[in-house]
């Protein structure tokens, strides 16, 4: 069983969670002098919140929402709204935090969001974040696989059905033909933490876990990989994704433009100028890596920084096979809002 999780962080200038309203006023559009909706011809216009709060989680998963939060990429394109910036631990409290109307915008693994969808929660794709192989690292020089770990070992995640723990499931499915064989020795821990407890050999033996942090622990003689999500899944899938409701889109649709505009100018920005990139996220994450290390993360074999979902729909058929969800639609287009509709998605 799942037996901890830490789940707020402050630092790096995010905010804490706790320390945020729960709800942000929502302000209507001007009306145009005709009549129209606020931003047609022929009358003035405003973004119709004052607030966008924004939700992250620590890793290089998240470089695009550094970017936009440092270069201030939104603002520049819905002059006069307040960026509220948070940094959550995992995916499900973020979109826990989204359900409690202290969020907006939500970012993490493919696999909560597609929770959330089968729910019958109203939350769509903004697009992807990245593409990025996941590790299962180990201190113990005698795990080779999956089915090495014994009763008494503990592999961090970040939380039960994350992206991380359905790649485990996947790999347990094929190495044991049970998807479930390892659950009882995963545990829940921020990867920052479970960084820490894998490099000391206290607490877990494993540690299944996302850039960069699974490079920094490679970086020790004593850790080495068990498997990648690449090999397990067949080849690249989406890492992370970002989402909102329906109704906060249908009410912030010039909002949401800006967004989605910030989001493209991040990617583009990390695509051409990736030392400068490294620096940004260096300081804003306060890493103690290198520039140049940083550079060699984000331009790592299998890296790609990409509003594309891939493997979607892929995820979602093994999690409906196992249980984990009941409803999976016909396309992954009904996951996505109409900016990703004619992407070469999967």
């Amino acid at each position: 069983m799942m037996t901890r999780n830490r789940g707020r962080r402050q630092g790096g200038g995010w905010l804490a969670v706790s320390g945020l309203a729960l709800v942000a006023a929502l302000v209507a559009g001007l009306a145009a002098a005709c009549g129209g909706p606020a931003g047609s011809t022929g009358g003035p216009s405003a973004p119709e919140a004052k607030v966008i709060r924004i939700a992250k989680q620590p890793g290089l998963g998240y470089l695009e929402l550094i970017l936009m939060k440092e270069q201030k990429l939104i603002e520049k394109r819905a002059p006069g709204v307040t960026i509220e910036w948070q940094e959550l631990s995992n995916g499900a409290a973020i979109r826990d935090a989204m359900l409690a109307g202290q969020l907006d915008v939500g970012s993490g693994g493919v696999t909560p969001f597609l929770q959330s969808w089968d729910k019958g929660i109203k939350v769509r794709l903004i697009g992807a974040l990245d593409e990025m192989p996941l590790y299962l690292n180990t201190n113990k020089p005698t795990i080779k696989t999956l089915k090495d770990f014994g009763p008494d070992d503990k592999i961090a995640l970040p939380v039960v059905n994350a992206i991380q723990h359905v790649i485990l499931q996947m790999q347990a499915e094929k190495e044991t033909g049970n998807a479930k064989a390892i659950d009882n020795i995963v545990v829940a821990m921020a990867h920052p933490d479970a960084l820490a407890a894998l490099l000391s050999k206290r607490e877990i033996t494993g540690h299944m876990t996302s850039p960069p942090f699974q490079y920094q622990e490679l970086n020790d003689p004593g850790i080495h990989r068990v498997l990648s999500s690449y090999d397990v899944f067949g080849g690249p899938h989406t890492f992370n994704v970002l989402f909102t409701t329906e109704d906060w889109k249908t009410k912030n649709p010039k909002l949401y433009q800006a967004f989605v505009g910030a989001l493209d100018e991040a990617i583009d920005f990390i695509n051409k100028n990736p030392r400068q990139a490294a620096e940004i996220f260096n300081a804003s994450e306060k890493s103690k890596d290198s520039v140049e290390t940083t550079q060699g993360y984000i331009q790592a074999e299998g890296i790609k920084f990409t509003t594309t979902p891939r493997g979607i729909m892929q995820f979602a058929q093994f999690m409906k096979k196992i249980g984990t969800i009941t409803n999976v639609p016909a396309s992954w287009k009904d996951y996505a809002f109409e900016n990703l509709q004619a992407l070469p998605g999967s």
